[in-house]
């Protein structure tokens, strides 16, 4: 599972699919979820989502545009960006860039 997450870590702005994780590490895409879940406490997809977002904070931090670090962490569009980075951090992408200036 250590494998899987440094495979996810290593492509964090690649879309990698269940499959090809699942793929590269020799278990079914299934079983990897299950196992994944049970060693980390969390699936894949949300890993993922959460450190995209975790270095999408770090961008922010750094002056770059929303827009642009949405569409770098593979976000479709500012909105959802947004919605999904209030969720985890309480906060919009906004505030939290304002609050560095």
């Amino acid at each position: 599972m250590f494998q899987a997450k440094s495979l996810i870590d290593e492509n964090i702005t690649d879309n990698l699919s269940l499959e090809k994780i699942s793929n590269q590490i020799g278990i079914s895409k299934y079983h990897f979820i299950r196992v994944f879940k049970s060693v980390f406490g969390i699936s894949p997809y949300q890993y993922q989502k959460r450190k995209r977002l975790e270095l999408a904070k770090l961008d922010l931090l750094s002056g770059n545009e929303i827009l642009f670090i949405a569409i770098r962490y593979g976000f479709p569009d500012a909105p959802t960006f947004t919605k999904a980075f209030k969720q985890q951090f309480g906060q919009t992408p906004g505030s939290i860039k304002n609050s560095n200036f």
